[in-house]
């Protein structure tokens, strides 16, 4: 493998977007997890912006972008399920651990805490037809999430759009994370941490 040996200061040192809808051309992506949700939405969205799919190889060249996915629960307490929260802090910690200790070889590692994402696995619209009044109290965005929300993350972390960007785990969740412990209360029009009815 062939490392980054000297930096250098310019503002030429951005690498140039040549090609807006092939953001990932010239780059290898392994994804896992990528038969369905939002690992299937990452292999589509890195697919429509780079190369046809290959089989993993080292990376010869020096440098890329891991992009690790755990969840929004790893930066916050999560009631009932201490487990599973320190187990994504340890991914969101792991990703900063990496970015620290690789940057200087031209590797970038970022995560993506998703929440309120609908998938197969966790299905947030089945069965609660009659609470879409409430998306507005439970997400300050107002809706569920897509997968597609996560991979254009993804996509953006991948690619040189993202090339001062190392070591952040960015939440996609439509704005959970900021108002952690408050919900919005359309009847009292206004937040509340201890919501009776909302």
């Amino acid at each position: 493998m062939c490392y980054q040996t000297s930096m250098t200061q310019r503002p030429a040192d951005v690498p140039p977007i040549d090609e807006w809808t092939a953001l990932l051309l010239g780059k290898v992506a392994v994804i896992t997890g990528g038969g369905d949700g939002i690992g299937a939405a990452i292999a589509t969205m890195f697919a429509q912006h780079g190369p046809p799919w290959r089989p993993p190889r080292s990376i010869d060249r020096g440098g890329g972008s891991i992009v690790n996915i755990h969840s929004v629960e790893g930066t916050r307490g999560f009631p009932g399920e201490p487990v599973y929260a320190a187990m994504k802090a340890g991914a969101s910690h792991f990703t900063q651990s990496l970015a620290a200790g690789y940057g200087r070889k031209g590797i970038r590692c970022n995560g993506i805490g998703p929440d309120l994402i609908q998938t197969p696995q966790v299905d947030y619209l089945a069965g609660h037809d009659d609470h879409d009044e409430r998306w507005e109290s439970w997400a300050p965005v107002g809706r569920v999430g897509w997968p597609d929300d996560v991979a254009r993350v993804a996509l953006f972390l991948a690619s040189d759009l993202s090339a001062f960007v190392t070591g952040h785990n960015i939440p996609v969740d439509g704005g959970t994370l900021a108002q952690s412990g408050w919900f919005y209360s359309p009847q009292a029009r206004r937040f509340v941490n201890r919501p009776v009815e909302l």
